[in-house]
C-alpha cells in the first residue's frame, strides 16, 4: 500500500516543470554575481566614508564572504636631526665609588690604577699630601660608569669632533687618579705620555682648538706658570682644568674651582714635581 505522504507529494508535483540543470547553474551564477557587485559597491562607499565597522557587519551577513579590508596610508618616517650634546663635562663632582673598593692612603685601589701604554709610575701622580686637607683617593671608574666625561678631551664631542686629543697628537700611555673630600668635591687627574717629537704640540693645539669651539663656552686663563708649559681652562661656573707639561708627560687636573690663582699654582707645582718621577726631562 503506497505511503499517503508520498502519494500526496507525487500528486502535487506531477505537473511541475523543473528547470534544466544548466539553467539552474546559470541563475545561481547570476545571483552570486549580483550579490558580489552589491557588496563591493557597498564596500567602496564605506571605505570612502570611513565606515569600516559597517563594512565588517555587512561582510558577515552571509556568503559570499569578503576578507576584511583595512585602508592604510604609507607612513614615511621623518628623520630626527642629530646634534652634539651640549651637556658639559662634570668636573670636580665624582660619582659614588663601589662599596667593595678599598683604596689606601697612596691611592692604590682594587680597580683603575693600572697604567696603559708606556708605563707611568704611581709616583708620577698626585698624592694625598699634595692636596688640600680632607681629600682621599677613591677608585677610578671606567667610561661605562659615567666617570670618563670629566676629561677636557670630552669637549671634542661637543665641538663636533673638530679636534681630538689636542689636535691629533696621540698619546702613547696614560694613568688616572681620583680624589674626593667629605663634601663630595672631587679632584681628578690624568697623566698622559706623548711621543718626544710631538709632546710640545699638545698644549698649543689644544688651546687653539678650545678657543675656536663655539658650541661650548670655556675661557683660557693663566698660562706659562708651571713646568715646561701650562694653562688653565675655565668653565662659566669657575670649575675647570689645570694642564701642565713636563718633558713628554702632560698632567690634566679637573677641579671644582680654578678661580683662586694661588691654589691653582700650588697644585700645578705639586703636579710638576710628581711628573719628574716619570720622565727624564727634569
Amino acid at each position: 500500500m503506497p505511503d499517503p505522504v508520498f502519494e500526496y507529494l507525487y500528486r502535487d508535483t506531477e505537473q511541475v516543470r523543473w528547470a534544466p540543470t544548466s539553467e539552474v547553474q546559470h541563475r545561481g551564477r547570476q545571483l552570486t554575481r549580483q550579490r558580489m557587485l552589491t557588496v563591493l559597491a557597498a564596500a567602496l562607499v564605506l571605505l570612502v566614508g570611513g565606515g569600516v565597522g559597517a563594512l565588517n557587519a555587512l561582510a558577515n551577513s552571509g556568503p559570499p564572504k569578503l576578507p576584511d579590508v583595512v585602508a592604510t596610508n604609507p607612513v614615511t618616517p621623518t628623520p630626527s636631526p642629530t646634534r652634539a650634546t651640549t651637556t658639559p663635562p662634570s668636573v670636580g663632582t665624582p660619582s659614588t665609588p663601589p662599596t667593595n673598593a678599598s683604596p689606601d692612603g697612596n691611592g692604590r685601589s682594587t680597580e683603575g690604577e693600572e697604567p696603559t701604554g708606556d708605563a707611568i709610575p704611581l709616583a708620577a701622580m698626585l698624592q694625598v699630601s699634595d692636596l688640600p686637607s680632607g681629600y682621599r683617593p677613591y677608585p677610578y671608574e671606567s667610561d661605562e660608569g659615567g666617570n670618563g666625561h670629566w676629561h677636557v678631551q670630552f669637549l671634542s664631542m661637543i665641538c663636533g669632533n673638530k679636534w681630538k686629543s689636542g689636535g691629533g697628537v696621540e698619546r702613547v700611555g696614560d694613568r688616572e687618579r681620583h680624589f674626593r673630600n667629605a663634601g663630595n668635591e672631587g679632584i681628578q687627574q690624568q697623566v698622559s705620555r706623548y711621543p718626544q717629537t710631538s709632546s710640545t704640540r699638545y698644549i698649543p693645539r689644544l688651546r687653539t682648538d678650545l678657543e675656536g669651539c663655539r658650541d661650548f663656552e670655556v675661557a683660557i686663563g693663566d698660562q706659562g706658570f708651571a713646568g715646561d708649559e701650562s694653562m688653565v681652562v675655565i668653565r662659566p661656573d669657575n670649575s675647570g682644568w689645570i694642564i701642565v707639561r713636563k718633558g713628554d708627560l702632560v698632567a690634566e687636573i679637573g677641579v671644582r674651582d680654578v678661580s683662586k690663582p694661588a691654589e691653582v699654582r700650588r697644585l700645578a707645582d705639586a703636579a710638576v714635581d710628581r711628573l719628574c718621577n716619570g720622565t727624564d726631562r727634569c
